[in-house]
C-alpha cells in the first residue's frame, strides 16, 4: 500500500508539472527533479536517447497509460500494449491500458465508441482523470466544472493563480 501511495503522490507531481503550459506557473520554474523522480519510477519515459522531452504534448492515450501505470505499479510497456481496445474503435495500440482505465472508470471516451486516441489531453481532462483515479467522483458531478472544483478541494490545483483548463498539456 505504501508503494501505491508513493506512486499516486508522484502522479500528483506530474499534474503540478502540467500546469506549466496553462500559464499558471512561472517560466523559470524547475520541475526537473519531479520529472526525474517519475522517470526513476518508470512512469515518465524518455525517448531512445533518454530525453524526457518535457515540452512535448501529451495525448489522451498517454494520459490513460500514465494513470494505469501509476495506480498499478506495472510500468513495463509490454504489459499494456495490446493492439486494439475492446471498447473503442480508434485505438490502434495500448488497448490493454485504455481498456483497464475504462474498466475502472478513469476514462469514458468521446462517445460512439471513440476514445480520441491521439487527441491532446487538456488540463481539465487530466483533472477529471485524477479525481476519478483518486476515488472522488460523485454521481452528480458535472463535467468539467464539478471535477475542477473537486480537484481544487483536493489541492491538485494549489499554487495555480490562473489556468486555461481547456489548454493542451505538455509533459
Amino acid at each position: 500500500m505504501k508503494k501505491v501511495i508513493a506512486i499516486v503522490l508522484a502522479m500528483l507531481m506530474v499534474l503540478s508539472m502540467a500546469v506549466i503550459t496553462t500559464g499558471a506557473a512561472s517560466d523559470d520554474a524547475d520541475y526537473s527533479d519531479a520529472a526525474n523522480h517519475l522517470a526513476a519510477l518508470k512512469i515518465l519515459k524518455g525517448d531512445e536517447n533518454g530525453n524526457l522531452n518535457l515540452d512535448n504534448g501529451v495525448t489522451r492515450w498517454q494520459a490513460a497509460l500514465f494513470f494505469v501505470q501509476a495506480l498499478t505499479g506495472k510500468t513495463d510497456a509490454s504489459t499494456w500494449n495490446a493492439d486494439k481496445s475492446a471498447y473503442f474503435t480508434d485505438v490502434p495500440e495500448y488497448g490493454t491500458a485504455i481498456d483497464y482505465a475504462y474498466g475502472i472508470n478513469i476514462v469514458k471516451g468521446r462517445g460512439n465508441g471513440v476514445f480520441g486516441y491521439n487527441d491532446a489531453i487538456t488540463y481539465q481532462d487530466m483533472l477529471v482523470m485524477a479525481v476519478r483515479a483518486l476515488g472522488y467522483e460523485t454521481a452528480d458531478m458535472s463535467y468539467p466544472y464539478g471535477y475542477i472544483l473537486a480537484a481544487q478541494k483536493l489541492g491538485l490545483t494549489d499554487n495555480v493563480d490562473k489556468a486555461d483548463y481547456k489548454a493542451a498539456l505538455t509533459r
